[in-house]
């Protein structure tokens, strides 16, 4: 009887604590995770960086790594970039690093591999103008050096010394054709194991191009029209008269045409992809008559600069994609250009003015292009649209790296009625934004779709302040997500502001907020905002697990009845001595409706 006694006490002992057990696993916080926009870097053998980005829920530490890779920084939060420097590699073979990433229970792996460093310290490739003269190779070790037969005849070599490297002096005589000419040095090595390797140098010599103008007078006779010139030695080429889609495919096959001027050619629609992946011309100008500039017309090719002309309406998707060497877009004065689409995404531009007479710079439009620093827009702009990513920092942040685009500062034309989402996403050195007296903007784009945020000015970590128009009445969930530098918002007087939207994620406990991971964030003066109705979940949340971003210590609002607030709109956002002013007599329902004990009333 007593044994009994004893196993039914125990019994009960067990399923009380495994209840209490339940109980505490449901008072669990949520799982720490940690994700890296990349895992693996590969640099070549020479001095270089590159970076990652990283995704957690809290603080994250990095840890492993070698003396020759260097990090920018050894700990973080989230959406936080971090970049990796490796020095050159002299080793003579292939080397790996391993960085940790630990945030809590949560780790991810970086791997670092680097190719080994080359032994020639001269360029790989080296120019050389029309009269010649002598060209100076350094290497680090000892080396047979081979010039090959086709160019022995004009490159010789003269002599070498032994200093820090050894360097060797080569003579390239005048090149007396009009055809560019290239030859190849090849160093063979022998490493301290044993193995034997090379290294070349290719030596690229202009020739004299022909600069020439011709008319073409019905289309497919362009080939015809050239045939008392040798196509390899024109370099600059103008055309009048007819051109057809054969005509084209004459002016990629030339070699050396870098300046095209096809202005008096008379067409309205260049054949399609006419210039697509081309890897001569440089430098073009476009038909006057030209109305539309076809998808991928230009993608990938080897343009540097084009001029188009005024009577183009639309410029379709992918035109000039990828044009990687595209420094330099001219807009003739008077363009009725009316669309930008996804057209000009990674390219070299470093400027841009958008005509007046556009009304949508669409989807994409300048993604990516990671020397763009200052964007401007015609007098008297017309735009209404600032498409979704239209100039994004990112394509697809989980499997590419973010490349940011670094506009400094834009003044939005007062036309503009919508920035939608992802606008300016990722814009990291975007530290002002203005708009232009009289601004038409009623929304300021957001969204969040799983854990990916879509704000408009989202992770515009140099922003410290900004003034929304009276105009706007939503600003969308996500809109000014992460911009960790942002400490001061206003409304301009007269505001017709509705809603600031917010979000939350139940199943990973993130909030989504118009304003929300903006740990800087001190006041928002909303005292001249007299028409919200709701203010959605999280809107002004700091972080999700967090505590260190209770930054907010002022918000002013002069909407007499108290908005309709969404879940924890400022969670873990305010400061210990943060202050409501509300309108005069309506202390008492922002007290009733949201709870606040420290309301004053908004000064006179």
């Amino acid at each position: 009887m007593k044994k009994q006694f004893l196993f039914t006490l125990a019994v009960l002992m067990i399923c009380g604590c495994s209840d209490s057990g339940d109980e505490i696993d449901q008072q669990n916080p949520k799982e720490d995770t940690i994700e890296l926009s990349q895992t693996t870097l590969s640099f070549d053998g020479s001095e270089e960086k590159q970076s990652i980005y990283v995704h957690s829920n809290r603080d994250w530490t990095l840890t492993g790594g070698e003396s020759w890779c260097t990090p920018s920084q050894s700990n973080g939060d989230d959406g936080d970039e971090v970049t990796f420097m490796v020095m050159d590699n002299n080793d003579g073979k292939p080397r790996k690093a391993r960085f940790y990433f630990n945030c809590g229970s949560a780790s991810e792996t970086l791997t670092v591999e680097q190719q080994r460093g080359r032994i020639i310290i001269s360029p790989s490739k080296i120019e050389v103008d029309i009269l010649g003269g002598e060209i100076c190779v350094l290497s680090k070790f000892v080396a047979q050096i081979q010039i090959d037969d086709d160019c022995k005849n004009w490159i010789t070599k003269k002599e070498s010394s032994l200093s820090n490297y050894h360097k060797t002096i080569f003579d390239v005589e005048q090149n007396k054709s009009r055809t560019p000419r290239e030859g190849k040095i090849t160093y063979f090595f022998t490493d301290v194991n044993g193995s034997e390797f090379s290294e070349t140098v290719t030596v690229y010599q202009a020739g004299a191009n022909l600069d020439i103008t011709v008319n073409v007078p019905q289309k497919g006779k362009l080939a015809e029209t050239l045939a008392d010139y040798n196509s390899a030695e024109i370099g600059k080429l103008k055309i009048t008269g007819e051109l057809g889609a054969e005509d084209f495919i004459t002016i990629r096959n030339m070699p050396n045409l870098i300046d095209l001027d096809i202005s008096e050619v008379n067409i309205t629609t260049l054949p399609t992809k006419a210039f697509d992946e081309s890897t001569n011309v440089e430098n073009l100008i476009l038909p006057n008559t030209l109305t539309t500039i076809g998808s991928n017309m230009f993608s990938k090719s080897a343009l540097k600069s084009v001029i188009i002309p005024n009577g183009v309406t639309t410029i379709e998707s992918y035109a000039f994609f990828e044009c990687s060497s595209l420094a330099t877009v001219t807009f003739e004065k008077g363009s009725q250009l009316k669309t930008i689409n996804h057209s000009f995404g990674r390219t070299a531009l470093t400027s841009i003015e958008i005509p007046a007479s556009v009304e949508t710079i669409g989807f994409n439009a300048f993604f990516e292009c990671s020397s763009l620093a200052t964007v401007t827009f015609e007098k008297g702009s017309n735009l209404k649209t600032i498409g979704e990513a239209a100039f994004s920092g990112n394509f697809h942040p989980v499997s590419q790296a973010y490349l940011s685009c670094p506009i400094t500062s834009i003044e939005i034309p007062a036309s503009v009625e919508t920035i939608e989402q992802e606008a300016f996403k990722n814009c990291s050195k975007l530290a002002t934004v203005t708009f232009e007296k009289g601004s038409n903007l009623k929304t300021i784009g957001g969204g969040y779709n799983s854990s990916y945020y879509h704000g408009a000015f989202i992770s515009c970590k140099a922003l410290t302040s900004i003034e929304i128009p009276a105009s706007v009445e939503t600003i969308e969930a996500t809109a000014f997500y992460n911009c960790t530098s942002l400490k001061t918002v206003t409304f301009e007087k007269g505001s017709n502001l509705k809603t600031i939207g917010g979000g939350y994620d139940s199943t990973k406990a993130y909030y989504y907020g118009a304003f929300a991971q903006t740990k800087s964030l001190a006041t928002v003066d909303m005292s001249e905002c007299t028409k919200v109705t709701e203010i959605g979940d999280g809107a002004f949340a700091g972080a999700s697990h967090s505590s260190e971003y209770e930054s907010l210590q002022l918000l002013k609002i002069g909407t007499k009845v108290p908005p309709k607030l969404g879940k924890d709109v400022f969670h873990n956002g305010l400061s210990t001595y943060f202050v409501l002013q509300v309108p005069a007599g309506c202390v008492d329902a922002y007290k009733r409706d949201w709870k606040f004990a420290n309301i004053t009333e908004l000064d006179e």
